[in-house]
């Protein structure tokens, strides 16, 4: 008696979906009252969607690892959601499109993973969207956007572990992924020990995109003694080659 308005909470449970609302009254006063407005009312249990444990890199030709999306509250009932992935960036030709990542009714965690394709190294950008009926009970995806680095490794042919002063040793340098068109790589070699006084060596063997094999040469000096052969990447590209082989003596 005597009191004209009442405020009230709804709290919202762990599943996403639509909640309606309707309401009645009861009580003697409600011969007194003309009715309801609105008669009912609905409230979208709403959840987010996020994209973690991106891999920084992945080699060229291979799987990456494990891409884990989660949602915060599951589809409702008799309904879904499904995160679809774009692959754009240098490397991209060839590279796999992930199968869409379906989140069937009460479900939360997903995972995916990328096969980068083509024979080019660089930066592959993963663009992720949401579609399904239960679409748009998430808000965007977190990151919308990821990027990973597509890896390639450098090889060197075999050389030997004697030769005679004054020999001229041959080899080649492979690189696994060539150089991206944006960007310049560069392996160069440094001679040290007793017997490089003498010994010549090309200052680089990769330089601007060249590649992805390269033949050079050793000419040693006529000391004898023993001869480290160093090899080191630079260039506005050396990121995407994780892997340098280790001095060879």
């Amino acid at each position: 008696p005597g009191e004209a308005s009442k405020t009230f909470a709804v709290t919202t449970g762990a599943n996403a979906g639509a909640i309606t609302l309707s309401y009645s009254l009861t009580g003697p006063s409600v011969s007194l009252l003309t009715g309801l407005s609105p008669t009912s009312s609905v409230i979208r249990n709403v959840g987010t969607a996020s994209v973690s444990s991106v891999p920084s890199s992945v080699a060229t030709k291979q799987r990456s690892a494990p891409i884990t999306i989660t949602l915060s509250a599951p589809p409702p009932a008799g309904q879904s959601v499904t995160l679809l992935t774009s692959l754009t960036g240098d490397p991209a030709t060839g590279a796999d499109t992930p199968e869409p990542v379906v989140f069937p009714a009460g479900s939360t965690s997903r995972s995916l993973t990328v096969v980068a394709g083509g024979t080019s190294a660089g930066v592959l950008t993963l663009s992720f969207s949401l579609s399904g009926s239960a679409a748009n009970l998430y808000g965007p995806v977190d990151p919308l956007s990821a990027t990973m680095d597509v890896t390639g490794a450098v090889n060197i042919g075999a050389l030997p572990s004697t030769a005679a002063p004054g020999a001229l040793i041959t080899s080649t340098a492979t690189l696994t992924a060539t150089v991206p068109s944006k960007g310049g790589y560069e392996l160069s070699v440094a001679l040290t020990g007793t017997a490089s006084t003498g010994a010549t060596s090309p200052t680089t063997i990769f330089a601007s995109t060249s590649g992805p094999q390269r033949p050079f040469e050793i000419r040693l000096g006529s000391v004898t003694g023993t001869l480290t052969v160093t090899f080191s990447g630079g260039g506005a590209s050396t990121k995407f080659y994780t892997s340098i082989p280790s001095p060879v003596v």
